[in-house]
């Protein structure tokens, strides 16, 4: 049976994991960089894209003295499949997705990890921003976690968002057998939705007798930029239902943690404006048409059931020529007063309407191979 994470929750006082770290992706390290060698000099000598980056992100984490324990232990699992078949996983306290650890911005998260697993693995906490000795890389900011052993995880998280927690070694396979969960960071007073609930995206590659096909990583894969599988699911099932009531407001967070699979649902039904992009607030609701969800993104939903709305209305997912049903929406006939508060979509993000005539400041070359251990290596 899947067991909940231990959640204490306790104060330490004088405790603070705030560091500067670059953040993800290369141009936004290079203005952080930028900005943060700015202030050290004593004086503002920063480019214009630099100081219109500036609130973007929050330059530090503020730990409040609340810490919330979390035991992970990665092992081999059962699911079952909705013929009732049991499908053999790798899952997070026994259960597909793992559990959703749920903090407060400010808040600490304290995760033990037990490996339990027949290789060793490690946790990537992707898109928060981390101490570089939590993110998870094996034989770079930490040493693979054997089977048998132990790592303990700590950081107080700097943004607020939906992210999502997955092994970063042979990670190909090791995600596509079940590992992987949810952390959600609420804002400090979050806002007062019906429901805040998550949809874990992804497909599985299973055989004619149901099982996970166990290559990984194969030339197929690699040049059709991902493992691509033939059942997709939602929360692990692939006839996912939602219960709901007209009048209800739900931040729905959506996130894709396929191998390559690229999700486009469609929730034109329903009155919904994306509010958070991988984490972040946009500047203001947008419409989720044309929206997709790439493997590892994640999209937060304001989304509100129409009173006019009943019966069983289908999210297609049309990302492909052919749209499929992703999932099930049951609207109640009992109606529910709506709750009314501002969208907390009014992140600053930067316009850089300029930025093509900034010079590069650092360049990078990357280049890949297939081989190695794990099938495909940087050179």
């Amino acid at each position: 049976m899947p067991t909940k994470p231990t959640v204490v929750r306790r104060k330490r006082s004088g405790y603070s994991t705030s560091m500067l770290r670059r953040p993800p992706g290369g141009l936004a390290a290079v203005v952080a960089a930028g900005t943060f060698l700015a202030t050290l000099g004593g004086c503002d000598r920063a480019s214009p894209p630099v100081r219109e980056f500036r609130g973007a992100y929050p330059d530090r984490a503020y730990p409040n003295g609340t810490v919330h324990d979390f035991t992970l232990t990665a092992a081999p699992a059962q699911i079952t499949l909705p013929d009732g078949r049991a499908l053999a996983v790798w899952a997070y306290n026994g259960q597909v997705p793992g559990p959703t650890l749920r903090v407060r911005l400010g808040d600490t998260v304290h995760v033990t990890l037990t490996n339990h697993l027949p290789q060793p693995t490690t946790i990537h906490w992707h898109g928060v921003r981390v101490p570089n000795a939590m993110d998870g890389v094996p034989h770079v900011t930490q040493l693979p976690v054997e089977p048998g052993g132990s790592f303990v995880y700590e950081f107080t998280p700097k943004d607020a968002g939906t992210f999502w927690f997955h092994p970063h070694l042979r990670s190909p396979e090791q995600i596509e057998r079940g590992l992987y969960g949810v952390l959600i960071v609420e804002d400090a007073t979050p806002p007062t939705f019906s429901r805040d609930l998550v949809w874990v995206l992804d497909d599985w590659l299973l055989s004619p007798q149901g099982e996970i096909v166990p290559e990984f990583v194969t030339r197929h894969d690699l040049a059709h930029d991902g493992r691509w599988g033939n059942v997709p699911t939602i929360n692990s099932s692939s006839r996912f239902t939602m219960d709901a009531q007209p009048g209800e407001r739900i931040r729905l967070r959506l996130v894709n943690v396929a191998n390559g699979r690229v999700f486009a649902p469609d929730f034109s039904a329903f009155d919904a404006r994306v509010i958070a992009v991988d984490g972040l607030y946009t500047a203001r609701p947008l419409d989720p048409t044309g929206f997709v969800l790439a493997p590892g993104n994640r999209l937060d939903l304001d989304l509100t059931i129409p009173r006019t709305l009943r019966g069983p209305q289908i999210v297609n997912d049309r990302f492909l020529r052919q749209p499929f049903p992703l999932a099930t929406v049951v609207v109640a006939d009992t109606e529910v007063a709506t709750p009314t508060f501002a969208s907390p979509a009014t992140a600053h993000v930067p316009a850089w309407a300029n930025l093509a005539q900034e010079p590069p400041r650092l360049t990078f070359l990357l280049n890949a191979r297939t081989g190695g251990p794990y099938g495909i290596e940087w050179t």
